[in-house]
């Protein structure tokens, strides 16, 4: 699969976002720690995968569709290089060659996350975010999302409603484009 093919999965949800007057926050898994300093092969949230096919832990992505007089923007965020990490776990792609090399509008570190979501997401009345999978994820998400929320007088509508990600993209991803078929067929010969 190409990148110009998830390139195309993230316009077809960010119109169906712009229709929801929606903004989304989708979340990859976390690596998981097998025993002491071992870890379980990494796997991508599903949604995350269709959305980026990018396979790092530990990143976000932050569809924005068109509002207020802003454009339609893809924001992602992921790891930082670290070359210690790096030589142990493999290498990162890292925030400054995101943009050119993953086909996003802006990337910053994950740990800037928080304190960059407020602004993103200031002029959408609903969020798409799958609460309930990472509890460390759902407390900072919600307190951004109270912090926004009692910043409600403001002229920007805010979010004030959570949207399960299966009703916009699992309707999305039922729908499999010619080379999307393709790239099936040649995985299903091995």
């Amino acid at each position: 699969m190409t990148l110009s093919m998830y390139a195309e999965h993230r316009r077809r949800a960010l119109a169906a976002l712009e229709t929801r007057g929606a903004a989304a926050l989708v979340f990859t898994n976390r690596a998981k720690t097998r025993n002491h300093d071992a870890e379980y092969r990494f796997r991508p949230d599903s949604d995350f995968w269709w959305l980026t096919g990018f396979g790092e832990p530990e990143s976000a992505l932050v569809l924005l569709p068109p509002c207020e007089g802003k454009p339609a923007r893809s924001v992602r965020f992921l790891r930082e290089r670290n070359r210690d990490a790096e030589i142990w776990c493999g290498r990162r792609r890292g925030p400054e060659r995101a943009v050119a090399t993953l086909g996003v509008d802006e990337a910053f570190p994950i740990a800037e996350l928080e304190k960059r979501l407020p602004e993103l997401l200031k002029g959408h009345a609903k969020l798409v975010y799958r609460a309930g999978a990472d509890e460390a994820r759902d407390r900072e998400v919600f307190g951004v999302l109270t912090r926004l929320r009692a910043l409600a007088r403001q002229p920007s509508p805010v979010p004030t409603e959570l949207v399960d990600p299966a009703l916009v993209f699992h309707e999305l991803r039922r729908f499999k484009s010619e080379r999307e078929l393709e790239a099936m067929r040649r995985a299903a010969e091995f």
